[in-house]
């Protein structure tokens, strides 16, 4: 993030490109300062999302440690396929972020409907697909299966709340984002610390999917609210 904002301050400086319109320093710390809590709320992320494994390496045993490299790696197949989702998703949100508050809530509430078939789903395909993941990566690593349990969890309410945060950016509501980014980064940092030596890599990723939830449940939470408060 801090690399992104060196180059895009270095565009925005350079005498050898053109606009229609004058581009300067200035102009670049008007855009961070217009944008400052939403590059705060993906600052958050990036920091939590890398926390729990160095949390790993430093207190806990390389065995908890590959297991759970493991286990994330499919984890991470998991997170990709959320993002193609958004990909798809993102016109419409757009289109019902424009449409109000009460658009809002009955996007909300028709997307979770559906999302939780398909979250059934993940987990039918987890139960029946066992042999198959040990066989791919053996039974050195059968533990790291128990893992990815709890992490689809954190895919099951990232599928069913996560497209939900995207209405929360097109609202521009960016200090509520980045407050409860906050909240979530505090929560993960202090939790993994009390966790990790007792209950290792499974106690990470049960925070690591509690953190999630906070976010994506309160931006949920959110949406709701804003249509109360405006029928009001």
């Amino acid at each position: 993030m801090v690399f992104a904002c060196i180059f895009l301050y270095l565009i925005f400086r350079s005498k050898n490109i053109k606009y229609s319109y004058d581009i300067n320093a200035a102009s670049f710390f008007e855009y961070l300062g217009e944008n400052k809590f939403l590059i705060l709320y993906f600052i958050f992320l990036e920091l939590f999302s890398q926390f729990d494994i160095f949390i790993l390496s430093k207190y806990s045993s390389e065995y908890e440690l590959s297991n759970y490299g493991v286990a994330f790696k499919y984890y991470s197949v998991g997170l990709l396929l959320l993002g193609s989702i958004h990909a798809v998703l993102l016109p419409k949100m757009s289109r019902e972020a424009k449409s109000g508050a009460l658009k809002q809530k009955l996007f909300a509430l028709e997307w979770i409907k559906k999302s939780c078939i398909i979250g059934f789903i993940i987990f039918i395909a987890y139960f029946l697909c066992r042999n198959i993941y040990i066989y791919i990566n053996g039974y050195n690593y059968l533990y790291s299966y128990y893992i990815l349990f709890i992490f689809c969890f954190s895919i099951l309410q990232g599928l069913v709340f996560s497209p939900l945060v995207n209405i929360i950016i097109a609202n521009k509501d960016y200090g509520f984002l980045s407050s409860i980014a906050l909240i979530a980064i505090s929560f993960n940092c202090i939790f993994n610390l009390l966790v990790v030596k007792d209950y290792g890599a499974i106690g990470v990723a049960v925070v690591t999917t509690i953190t999630h939830t906070i976010i994506n449940v309160s931006s949920f939470f959110r949406i709701l609210y804003k249509n109360k408060a405006l029928s009001v």
